[in-house]
């Protein structure tokens, strides 16, 4: 099986940090996965765990700190962890604590964003910040739904921000032109809003796709591919309910239907684009777990099973009862965060998966995906963060 090379053209395009760092959701090219990572002889081991309020809201890695977001007494706050102790080395209160409805929890969702020593954060009822990394301080802010009639989904704003070269890119979630808007980085102007779409808990990509660049947004209803500089829509399909757009190949995606997944081919004629449908079925499913591209394979889980996909074609090649839980990918090596509290590590290939460490981190896992840098890896719950030397 051969690696192709769009992941490498995703990191040049998003000018991401250097690999050691863990700069956005899902990673330095949203795809949970890093392409160079060393194997060690040590076993897996904790490494320090601090108690946390609060919230769904990932960890964004760099600069030898950790970046996250999290209910604090009556208040929502964003703060920074010292990386090889956990200790906190500051703290913001943004807004009053969030409370949530139907059945879900406190605290924030989205997370954060860390680029050129500023951190960029979606609170859950809007409120979007541009903090300094190393003091916390606010530097610009907006409202998406006071200062652009954003409409807050039922669980509150969860999109994790993205940064395109001087701009950031969050959905909005205003079906009146005001679907996703951009804002210059340094100075939160903002620069274009694009959009007619209903949007619900949906984050922004950028891939490499038919020979150019697509901001990729998928909504209530469609998935879309706009152009990053001007927000000009380039092509639009059918897709309901959409979350998370995963690049396949050089031409291809995936994106979560209903209670599976499809993946496309975008095919550019006569410089229009269009999505074509490739294969789609129910053997993944978006819920505790974005899936990750190892090779020819695609592999994420259906309900408490690890499974294992043919990306070109769909086929479930095998499947395995590990629990619920989430997939990284680090090189060759699939780390898993379960359900269980437990991190594991190991390889697959067409025929399986085989688990070689694990280790216990705490009682109960949650709904928050794991964050890698420095030979760690960071994870949290609704009341813990935690790193694991791997």
């Amino acid at each position: 099986m051969k690696r192709f090379g769009f992941v490498s053209l995703l990191l040049i395009s998003l000018g991401a940090l250097a690999s050691e760092n863990w700069p956005q959701f899902l990673g330095p090219n949203r795809t949970g996965s890093v392409s160079s990572f060393e194997t060690s002889e040590s076993s897996l081991a904790l490494a320090w765990r601090i108690e946390l309020g609060s919230g769904y809201s990932g960890i964004a890695v760099g600069n030898e700190h950790l970046y996250t977001m999290y209910s604090d007494g009556d208040c929502d706050v964003i703060a920074a962890f010292d990386i090889a102790s956990g200790t906190r080395q500051w703290k913001t209160d943004y807004a009053a604590r969030y409370i949530h409805v139907g059945g879900s929890q406190d605290g924030p969702i989205s997370t954060p964003a860390l680029y050129g020593g500023m951190l960029y954060c979606l609170g859950t009822a809007g409120e979007l910040l541009a903090v300094e990394a190393k003091s916390g301080a606010v530097k610009w802010q907006h409202h998406l739904a006071n200062d652009l009639g954003g409409k807050k989904p039922l669980h509150g704003f969860s999109c994790s921000p993205l940064v395109v070269g001087d701009s950031l890119v969050v959905v909005v979630g205003n079906p009146d032109g005001k679907s996703i808007a951009a804002f210059e980085k340094n100075t939160g102007a903002i620069k274009w809003t694009a959009g007619n779409d209903a949007m619900d808990y949906q984050s922004p990509s950028l891939l490499n796709l038919a020979g150019r660049t697509h901001l990729m947004v998928p909504s209530s209803t469609h998935i879309s591919g706009f152009d990053a500089t001007n927000g000009s829509l380039l092509w639009r399909h059918e897709n309901a309910n959409g979350i998370q757009t995963l690049p396949l190949s050089e031409d291809t995606f995936l994106i979560d239907r209903g209670g599976g997944f499809v993946a496309f081919k975008l095919v550019s004629e006569k410089a229009q684009y269009r999505a074509q449908e490739l294969w789609q079925n129910e053997l993944l499913e978006l819920g505790f777990d974005v899936p990750v591209v190892i090779d020819d394979l695609l592999i994420g889980y259906k309900g408490d099973f690890l499974t294992a996909l043919d990306r070109t074609t769909g086929e479930r090649l095998w499947k395995e009862r590990t629990g619920k839980g989430s997939t990284l990918l680090l090189g060759d090596q699939l780390v898993l965060w379960l359900a269980s509290g437990k991190v594991q590590i190991g390889k697959v290939n067409d025929k399986g998966y085989v688990m070689q460490q694990h280790v216990k981190v705490v009682e109960k896992g949650s709904l928050t995906y794991a964050s890698y840098a420095n030979r760690k890896l960071f994870v949290r719950t609704l009341t813990h963060l935690a790193a694991v030397d791997l």
